[in-house]
């Protein structure tokens, strides 16, 4: 869908450019019904989920129309828009911090998770099988990997690096200072 050549991209109007040879003159279009849709779907999930989870650490009934859920989900929404209004935070810079974080903690989750299921004081009868096991297992390496690849983009773009061919097809990768050259 991206042209060949990678611009720069310096606002969200040029991401909807990239779109243009997939999408033509519908890009800004979808676009903006993609944005417009993740946005409203977050500002939906992020403080009911929250809220939930008050309610499971708290050892609440887990119901939506609890005041105490509303008032947590309602002081999530009022912290975002503090940040995005009060402190001037850039949303692509939250957006991005978020990411990042999600990068991180997806591989110990996975991982919790594995554990939890295959526990059979916990689980009993119901512990994971071989196969669940197994679709766990790739689950766990697409995971590793996808943190890895973004691991990668990130420090490239705060650290510069040369790429070089090493033995057997693997890359070794030279981290140098501009200054150093």
């Amino acid at each position: 869908a991206f042209k060949d050549k990678p611009e720069t991209i310096k606002s969200v109007s040029d991401i909807s450019k990239q779109l243009q040879p997939a999408l033509g003159v519908a890009s800004s279009t979808v676009f903006g019904l993609g944005l417009l849709a993740a946005g409203l779907t977050s500002a939906v999930t992020a403080p009911l989920a929250a809220a939930y989870v008050f309610a499971g650490c708290l050892g609440l009934p887990p119901k939506l129309n609890d005041r105490r859920l509303k008032l947590v989900a309602t002081f999530v929404l009022i912290v975002g828009v503090f940040f995005n209004l009060y402190l001037g935070a850039s949303p692509a810079n939250i957006i991005l911090s978020a990411q990042i974080a999600n990068g991180l903690l997806l591989p110990l989750i996975v991982l919790f998770l594995l554990l939890v299921v295959n526990n059979r004081t916990l689980m009993g009868e119901y512990r994971n099988r071989w196969a669940s096991n197994l679709i766990g297992a790739v689950v766990m390496i697409v995971v590793l990997a996808i943190t890895y690849r973004q691991a990668n983009q990130i420090i490239e773009k705060i650290l510069p690096a040369k790429v070089t061919n090493g033995p057997v097809g693997f890359q070794q990768v030279e981290l140098y200072n501009e200054r150093a050259k």
